[in-house]
């Protein structure tokens, strides 16, 4: 008798050769998207959409809240995305969610302070809206 077992199966499948196993390098220069590039994006749409609304009704309290936000937020965002070297490929909604913000914040700034003027008139001529 011999000592090596006997091979009872007459297919035998090879397990998986190493090459399969996956391989994670550098990402792709301009493949990923900066996440604070996107909410700059995002804050700032809805900064203007409050503010188009506002024609309508008074809903600009969003908008004045979020348009800062969206300024600072796409300003570090392009700082960070510019100083990737390239990772990072959404450096333009970075720079439209900035310029958005910059645009709603200074709408905003000029609406608070004609709503502040118009009550300072308002109490100062004892003129009255009723």
């Amino acid at each position: 008798m011999s000592d090596e077992p006997e091979d009872t199966a007459p297919f035998t499948q090879e397990p998986w050769p190493a090459a399969w196993a996956p391989a994670y390098g550098a990402p792709v220069p301009g493949s990923l998207d900066h996440k604070g590039a996107t909410t700059a994006l995002v804050l700032g749409i809805v900064s203007l959409a409050c503010f188009v609304g506002s024609l309508l009704c008074c809903i600009t309290l969003p908008g004045v809240l979020c348009a800062p936000f969206a300024w600072y937020t796409g300003a570090k965002a392009k700082r960070e995305i510019e100083a990737s070297q390239g990772t990072y490929g959404n450096v333009a909604s970075a720079v439209t969610g900035m310029w958005i913000g910059i645009v709603m914040t200074v709408i905003g700034a000029l609406s608070i302070a004609g709503v502040v003027a118009l009550v300072a008139w308002i109490g100062y001529t004892d003129w009255s809206l009723v």
